[in-house]
């Protein structure tokens, strides 16, 4: 019989899938990232992951909207400071160029377009012209 998940766990384990593919994406590229080694990290089988992401692309997919929301919230923190010093300014700028990475930085532009191309037909339009937005305003450096 297969193991039931409580709530809480389905909501652990997305979790921990989301941050497996992101840290895997340090040392590998999109293609090379493979469903079998985010389920063996976090201890269920492949069929399992379909239970909580259509695809490969649709946890990717979310994958990119964590690491814009990692970049947003930086820039929000420095922002609800008063007052906001110039210097804090000009460390950020400097960081955000330097150090903070962005979707390009984790997938090249054919990963991103087999990404968008392979949501779920349940994805509507309008998350799929948010998305591309999402890309191209990570896109500028």
């Amino acid at each position: 019989m297969p193991k039931v998940f409580t709530d809480e766990d389905r909501l652990v384990i997305r979790e921990k899938m989301l941050a497996t593919g992101l840290a895997m994406l340090e040392t590998k590229n999109y293609k090379n990232i493979s469903l079998d080694e985010i389920t063996a990290q976090n201890g269920i089988v492949k069929g399992t992951f379909y239970h909580f992401f259509s695809s490969k692309e649709s946890c990717f997919h979310e994958v990119v909207y964590r690491i814009k929301d990692n970049n947003r919230m930086e820039l929000k923190q420095l922002f609800d400071k008063k007052p906001v010093e110039t210097e804090d300014i000009k460390a950020y700028l400097i960081h955000r160029y330097t150090d903070m990475k962005t979707v390009y930085d984790y997938f090249t532009p054919g990963d991103i377009t087999r990404i968008v191309r392979m949501l779920p037909n349940g994805d509507s339009e309008d998350d799929s012209v948010q998305f591309a937005r999402l890309l191209i305003d990570q896109s500028v450096r």
